[in-house]
């Protein structure tokens, strides 16, 4: 496959040589996290959601008394540590729970996101890896969707354990592709080999970032 029909870049944004501050996106199994780390690998500073989410609730986290006032001493251990399997049955399936969650969780990591991105500096790329860009609304210089098709995400899902109902409803639960593709300035098909994908990143799409840097 010709690595140039694997990036599609819509459109590159003028940064004026400050630094290009970007969010990579896509739907659960589509791949993001493979080309986010190509990214770092060629030279990016990456920092994704789950990352800071981590962050914020371990220790003495920032997302630790708000947790604990929403959902109570029951998803704590005794050692003051968040107990993430409590917390997480507690949320699931619980719409109003997850949304409680939710409203604690985004506006911590987004401040912390957008901390990392403002502080990039002339010449070089930081890359937000979030998998909720569409449902946040979270703006960047650029966006870089990682896209797959359904049955390749679906067979991904099902390789880390998930049956394929599971898989099914769990890409369901989240954004079309078409609203994804919608707010994409550049698109990666991350649908083939692993290696032309990184290639495709490395000789295409990796210049052009650095251009506008």
């Amino acid at each position: 496959m010709a690595l140039d029909s694997l990036v599609l870049i819509n459109r590159l944004p003028k940064t004026d040589g400050q630094g290009l501050a970007m969010a990579v996106s896509g739907g659960i199994g589509a791949g993001k996290s493979t080309v986010s780390a190509t990214l770092a690998e060629l030279g990016a500073q990456v920092v994704s959601a789950d990352q800071i989410s981590h962050d914020l609730t371990a220790g003495d986290g920032d997302a630790l008394p708000p947790i604990r006032a929403a959902f109570g001493s029951a998803v704590f251990r005794a050692d003051g540590s968040l107990d993430r399997q409590q917390l997480a049955k507690r949320v699931f399936g619980d719409d109003e729970a997850r949304a409680r969650l939710e409203r604690i969780m985004h506006p911590l990591i987004q401040a912390r996101a957008r901390s990392f991105l403002d502080a990039v500096e002339p010449g070089k790329v930081r890359v937000y890896d979030i998998p909720l860009l569409v449902e946040t609304g979270f703006e960047t210089d650029l966006v870089l969707i990682v896209w797959a098709p359904l049955q390749v995400r679906v067979q991904r899902l099902i390789g880390r354990g998930l049956s394929e109902d599971e898989a099914r409803a769990r890409m369901a639960a989240q954004v079309s592709d078409t609203e994804r593709l919608q707010v994409a300035d550049v698109v990666v098909n991350n649908s083939g080999k692993q290696e032309e994908v990184r290639r495709a990143i490395e000789e295409v799409l990796w210049p052009r970032l650095l251009e506008r840097a």
